[in-house]
């Protein structure tokens, strides 16, 4: 799949139209990172927002006692790294792939204007948001009253029906 395809639960990518997605790909390049590369350190100045096109990231923190959690995992038609740029203008996490990961990159800049002259965009933008948000709110909610096995069963699940593809059987 391309970034030229969407689907309903495909992220951001798939909640903006044909339009909008020429538009944005216009505005930035394709980059290839192998497994295991750092594709931004926490800390870092924001200078540009990634789109996956393939792969799975995942975005970790390392707490004040050296401890390193991961606090998500994206794929597909995922944006990120754009949050740090409407905050503290530095990254907030550390992004490292999984697998080999295509990604759409698109200075924070640019993509910032795009959702500015982009109405559809921008409502697009607002909607991921606060899905994840709710999400973050649900997870915490669920850690009082959950374990790890039922956390990491609700994960998987969570990928699943956002990132899966449904076969007959």
């Amino acid at each position: 799949m391309n970034l030229n395809e969407t689907g309903p639960t495909q992220g951001f990518w798939a909640l903006l139209t044909d339009d909008e997605r020429a538009v944005l790909s216009d505005l930035g390049r394709i980059s290839v990172f192998p497994p295991g590369a750092v594709m931004c350190m926490e800390g870092e100045p924001v200078t540009h927002v990634f789109f996956l096109v393939d792969g799975w990231v995942k975005i970790r923190s390392v707490t004040s006692d050296g401890r390193e959690f991961v606090l998500a995992l994206r794929g597909q038609g995922d944006v990120i790294g754009e949050l740090a740029g409407e905050t503290t203008g530095y990254r907030t996490a550390t992004v490292q792939a999984i697998g080999t990961v295509r990604a759409l990159i698109v200075g924070f800049e640019k993509f910032s204007s795009f959702l500015d002259s982009h109405l559809g965009a921008g409502h697009a933008y607002r909607r991921m948001f606060a899905q994840r948000w709710y999400d973050s709110e649900s997870l915490l909610r669920s850690r009082s009253v959950t374990n790890g096995a039922q956390r990491l069963a609700r994960l998987l699940l969570n990928l699943a029906a956002r990132h899966g593809i449904h076969t007959d059987g």
